[in-house]
């Protein structure tokens, strides 16, 4: 390291980077252009929305500034989150931002300071973990258990909690399980350390695909320690234009803004989300093509012997295959000589080198998949 590069990372914590799925653009273009991609856990049905004539008016917009503060979209949301929460969601219980990570980023460098104690609930999505290492937090671990099917334990929480304790972190539904956590083992959690002043970041990625979507920006306005986070690019199906947002009390979303970069989300991606809001029917028919599909899915892989298949709400399956004696790896490698893409979870934290994730396609893929993956079992285990 050279006399300029140690003078600029003096007091700089530069973290490492985890891998994800969806992450194809190592492969050659003739791979990329023929895989099946069960990596992303993304909403088969969105992109069937997306036409572009609904949008080629927000490409005139691109020589212009976008919208700082989303006003159109957040207005959107306003009437979005009214149908589906009991409770007024008002303008100043929202900000939107690039992505899921952008608020998850924004909100770490907002609230961490050096040595905050963060607890984490894992195995969970890994990115937290890197923006509360770049403010040099201090990260307590805590393991789901698979016996439990990786749902949290409130006490166990609860007891790690010191006077250094700012935040606790929940991804409900988890991912790379995708269950949902019990409602009253959530609220219990939330009030105990609203009690305590204690953050509760809560990542509601994958709300939108269950029946408990609304439930906590209900809650917001009981307890102002609830930070939830959301996003358009699972359900809603947009990833690459990155578009966000978060339900949180009046006072920590006013100081999330002036600490949120400006422009966050560019002209189109505003207008993209703030259509894709407005679709009649949108979500009662996602809802039920992933209720009707999850069944069938479940029931194919339950008939190949040696899957531990644990029970989600969402679009994606958390499969260990130990008894197989096939590792992820492996298993993935094989399934890429076949054009299948699937997700090794061996690299998240409380998981081995035996778990697998497979995110719900289009009916035919999904035929495709369960083909291929029962002839490899078959074949290749002991």
């Amino acid at each position: 390291m050279n006399e300029l590069i140690k003078k600029i990372l003096k007091n700089k914590k530069i973290p490492e980077r985890s891998s994800h799925g969806g992450e194809i653009y190592n492969f050659n273009k003739e791979i990329i252009d023929n895989i099946v991609d069960f990596s992303i856990n993304i909403n088969v049905l969105a992109n069937s929305m997306l036409v572009y004539n609904d949008f080629k008016n927000s490409f005139k917009l691109i020589g212009h500034y976008p919208d700082s503060s989303s006003n159109d979209l957040i207005n959107s949301l306003i009437i979005y989150l009214s149908k589906i929460s009991s409770q007024t969601i008002s303008k100043e219980n929202i900000v939107v931002g690039s992505g899921a990570m952008d608020i998850i980023s924004t909100f770490f460098d907002l609230v961490i300071n050096p040595d905050d104690e963060v607890i984490i609930t894992e195995p969970t999505f890994s990115e937290y973990r890197w923006c509360i290492e770049r403010n040099s937090g201090k990260i307590i671990e805590v393991l789901r258990k698979p016996e439990n099917n990786f749902r949290i334990n409130p006490k166990t929480i609860l007891d790690l909690l010191t006077e250094k304790t700012q935040v606790v972190v929940i991804c409900n539904p988890n991912n790379p399980n995708g269950l949902l956590e019990d409602k009253n083992d959530m609220i219990q959690l939330i009030q105990q350390l609203n009690e305590k002043n204690i953050l509760l970041f809560l990542d509601s990625s994958f709300i939108d695909f269950t029946d408990d979507d609304g439930f906590y920006e209900h809650e917001i306005h009981n307890y102002p320690n609830l930070f939830i986070c959301r996003n358009f690019t699972k359900f809603f199906g947009i990833p690459g234009l990155r578009v966000g947002y978060a339900v949180s009390s009046p006072d920590i979303i006013r100081y999330f803004k002036k600490y949120q970069k400006p422009w966050s989300v560019n002209c189109v991606g505003q207008t993209f989300a703030d259509f894709l809001l407005k679709i009649p029917n949108f979500k009662e028919t996602t809802l039920q093509y992933y209720k009707n599909e999850y069944k069938f899915f479940k029931e194919k892989l339950s008939i190949i012997n040696g899957l531990k298949i644990y029970p989600s709400n969402t679009n994606f399956i958390l499969i260990n295959t130990e008894e197989t004696g096939l590792t992820a790896k492996k298993i993935k490698d094989l399934l890429l000589l076949r054009n299948i893409l699937i997700r090794d979870c061996s690299n998240y934290i409380g998981l081995n080198e035996y778990y697998i994730r497979i995110s719900i396609q289009k009916h035919s893929e999904n035929l495709y998949f369960l083909k291929e993956f029962s002839e490899i079992i078959t074949n290749f285990s002991r």
